[in-house]
């Protein structure tokens, strides 16, 4: 909702500039149209790879600490919303609590979760389904995504 593109930059730099995190790659910007709830405008998403030094309790709460920050409000599952940021994996993890699941348990389906890892890690393997990312990217309907061109 709102500035898409400007809230996508700004989740970006929160990241970078906070301490124990090093941002090493940001992946191009993606519209999509919206899934689970489709009576929303089109959402923008991308990816980054960072390296750090918390565990994924504290990197989690460092994501809504930053959505948060952007005016993120949970009132409709999937519906319109300011900011969503997603663990996707860290490193090779493989885990499931009731607060975090590591990987993303639905982005092996997610053609716009996918295709913006494409352009930055496709030779990473899911440690759970043992398939890259370029793998996945095939199967999960990665081709009718389109580039974020603003004003367009």
């Amino acid at each position: 909702m709102g500035d898409r593109q400007k809230h996508i930059m700004d989740m970006v730099d929160m990241l970078k500039n906070t301490p124990g995190i090093t941002l090493n790659a940001v992946s191009p910007i993606y519209e999509t149209k919206p899934v689970g709830y489709a009576d929303q405008d089109d959402f923008l998403n991308g990816a980054v790879e960072i390296t750090t030094i918390m565990d994924p309790f504290q990197l989690l709460d460092v994501c809504m600490r930053i959505e948060n920050a952007l005016e993120r409000r949970r009132t409709v599952k999937w519906g319109p919303r300011t900011a969503d940021m997603d663990i996707l994996f860290y490193g090779e993890l493989v885990m499931a609590t009731e607060k975090l699941t590591i990987p993303h348990p639905l982005l092996h389906e997610r053609g716009f979760v996918l295709l913006p890892l494409m352009d930055i890690a496709p030779d990473k393997v899911h440690p759970a389904r043992k398939v890259s990312i370029r793998d996945l990217c095939k199967n999960a309907g990665c081709s009718g995504i389109t580039l974020y061109r603003p004003g367009a």
